[in-house]
């Protein structure tokens, strides 16, 4: 972990840096994750300010849940994240004393994968009374998801603050999309 800080003139700003690497304490459980966040805050005037953040994230790792028994760990199961960016940036103006106006915009996007393979999935088939009838095994291959987010905001308030109130009034719009892709190859079935 690293961080820089400071004041320059009118430029306040941060940078922090995360990165973690485990190897793990068994098969399939290491990790590696890279954090970088940028914050800088401009004065632009006595009034008005400018604040930016983004962030940068890459994320991988094997199975890291925690199992009762580590031999029931995954020795295949591998996930991945990247954001890269998500970005946020926001103007303040104060008109007077007690009455500000902010307004922000924003972008965020997520991209995660997921693969296991070998394994088996168990599938329990009931008859009309709830009572279990019949017990399949499936042996799968392979299972790769993807799930891919993007969004877009914007949001505008505005903030009347006397001695004994504070009204704040304001709206946010927000468009995006998932984008989600999944993949299941079983080889055979058998039941009992």
């Amino acid at each position: 972990i690293a961080s820089q800080y400071g004041t320059l003139g009118g430029t306040s700003y941060s940078l922090d840096f995360d990165y973690q690497h485990n190897d793990g304490v068994r098969r399939n459980n290491d990790l590696d994750r890279l954090e970088w966040t940028t914050q800088v805050k401009q004065k632009l005037s006595s009034r008005d300010a400018l604040f930016l953040w983004a962030n940068y994230l890459d994320y991988e790792s094997g199975d890291n849940f925690q199992h009762y028994n580590p031999a029931n760990a995954s020795p295949n199961l591998r996930y991945t994240e990247s954001q890269k960016p998500t970005a946020f940036a926001a103007l303040h103006r104060e008109w007077q004393p007690g009455m500000h106006t902010t307004l922000l915009a924003a972008y965020l996007q997520s991209d995660q994968s997921v693969s296991v393979g070998p394994f088996g999935v168990m599938d329990l088939r009931t008859n009309r009374l709830g009572q279990i009838d019949r017990l399949y095994w499936r042996a799968c291959d392979d299972l790769r998801y993807r799930n891919r987010f993007e969004a877009w905001s914007g949001e505008a308030n505005q903030v009347f603050q006397n001695e004994r109130h504070t009204v704040v009034a304001g709206g946010r719009f927000q468009v995006g999309s998932f984008e989600t892709h999944d993949t299941l190859n079983a080889s055979f079935t058998w039941s009992n």
